[in-house]
């Protein structure tokens, strides 16, 4: 089994993994490749744990976004009627479907994706960037 979470100081992450002990590999996703690290993760478990951290997906920093991350998170929204946030899941998700077409996970695998929330800000991120207003 696998828990994706997206990670900002790995706390959440940490709890997830401190939880799941052998029973799975929890996959953090940083929302900056400089933010959240291994060691700041298991700092804060008391039994250990697996997880790795995937930060190919933070596209170039916290709270930076492409066309292709907001065209991702309208059709994913469209489709299952889920609205994701840009700075936390919309990349997770986008790295785990980019995951999901490399054939990185088995084809008979669990995968529990955590939505950690942060979808308050999308008014002012819409205003600040002049992008459409995304409603889910």
């Amino acid at each position: 089994m696998f828990i994706a979470v997206a990670a900002g100081s790995g706390t959440t992450a940490a709890g997830i993994v401190e939880g799941l002990g052998d029973r799975g590999r929890v996959l953090v996703f940083p929302a900056t490749a400089s933010g959240v690290q291994g060691s700041t993760i298991s700092r804060h478990l008391k039994q250990g744990g697996s997880f790795d951290l995937i930060s190919d997906y933070d596209l170039g920093g916290f709270a930076v976004y492409t066309p292709e991350l907001i065209e991702f998170i309208r059709n994913f929204n469209a489709q299952y009627s889920i609205l994701l946030d840009p700075i936390y899941t919309g990349k997770m998700l986008l790295g785990i479907f980019d995951l999901i077409e490399q054939g990185y996970f088995p084809k008979s695998c669990s995968l529990v994706v955590v939505h950690t929330g942060g979808l308050q800000g999308w008014k002012g991120y819409c205003q600040r960037y002049g992008l459409e207003p995304i409603t889910g």
